[in-house]
């Protein structure tokens, strides 16, 4: 028995797709590291654990052609390019899990990286944003097209890559579901930081599956890991280590640390959706205990305070 994503699939890799195995942690660059889980065999690709900032990742990585086959149709039934079935249900999430911080500005810069269309930062603008600020930038970072205000104030710009992003910076730095799929990702997530005003804010949702993986496994359950899809697994001991192990000169401050919102819906898919409540629900009891919530959410804030 396999279990898939409801969203996208993974895929066999040949010796041909995959570039040399990896020595170091991709985000720290140690070497003391184990092995995980294995993804795929012959050729071997195992998941390897950071023993110093915990980040799990795939040990090969896939040549840069066929990262780009795979996603030319990773969205193909997927309008607003993004993986969350109740848009603006995710939007309010957003808004909410920064309590007072959006509070007492005119105007508001949001960077929404990996975000599709851009129809999330849209909805928090329009539904939640508007409230407060009198005028809201949306910078989308993404292949796919930008979608089209209609609310005169607030204007989308589209980017195709972090790179052309230089000078500004940004109240509101979005990173849903995006990290995983960068084979490198410590570039960008550095970038983002950067990119943060004094007293920005930071939000990210990264796939935490691996302990889910281990007890399906028991089971005789395989899951689907959505390999090359995902090439990382970044759960709490992760985020809850990186503004001391990967950022401590950021004057990065933890707001939020916890599973991330279940990204379906139960008009979209009943059974996944209350099985992901289900296995959700009993961190809030045991924390730091219990891991098997298939999913994290990082609320950041960058302290204008000096450490």
């Amino acid at each position: 028995m396999k279990v898939t994503n409801i969203y996208h699939q993974g895929k066999f890799l040949s010796e041909n797709d995959l570039m040399p195995p990896e020595e170091c942690c991709l985000f720290c660059r140690s070497k003391n590291k184990k092995i995980a889980a294995v993804i795929q065999k012959q050729p071997d690709v195992d998941l390897f654990e950071c023993l110093e900032c915990h980040a799990v990742s795939a040990s090969r990585m896939p040549f840069k052609e066929v990262l780009d086959k795979y996603y030319s149709y990773y969205y193909d039934n997927n309008s607003s390019k993004v993986t969350m079935g109740n848009i603006t249900k995710f939007a309010k999430h957003i808004y909410y899990g920064f309590p007072n911080n959006f509070e007492g500005k005119e105007s508001f810069s949001i960077l929404d990286f990996g975000g599709g269309n851009g129809s999330i930062s849209y909805a928090l603008a329009k539904d939640y944003l508007l409230k407060t600020c009198k005028n809201i930038s949306i910078s989308v970072v993404d292949y796919s097209e930008t979608m089209r205000s209609e609310v005169p104030d607030i204007s989308l710009k589209h980017y195709s890559s972090l790179s052309q992003i230089d000078v500004e910076k940004f109240d509101l730095v979005l990173a849903s579901a995006i990290i995983e799929h960068f084979p490198y990702p410590k570039e960008e997530l550095t970038k983002l930081f950067s990119l943060l005003k004094e007293n920005g804010l930071f939000y990210a949702r990264t796939p935490y599956v691996l302990p889910l993986l281990r007890l399906l496994k028991r089971f005789g359950i395989e899951m689907d890991f959505t390999y090359p899809g995902h090439l990382h697994d970044l759960g709490q001991d992760f985020w809850n280590n990186i503004t001391n192990k990967l950022y401590p000169d950021e004057n990065l401050k933890i707001i939020r640390s916890r599973p991330s919102i279940v990204e379906t819906s139960f008009n979209q898919d009943f059974i996944k959706t209350l099985l992901a409540y289900i296995f959700k629900f009993p961190w809030y009891l045991f924390r730091r205990f219990y891991g098997y919530v298939g999913g994290w959410e990082i609320f950041i804030i960058k302290d204008s305070i000096k450490k």
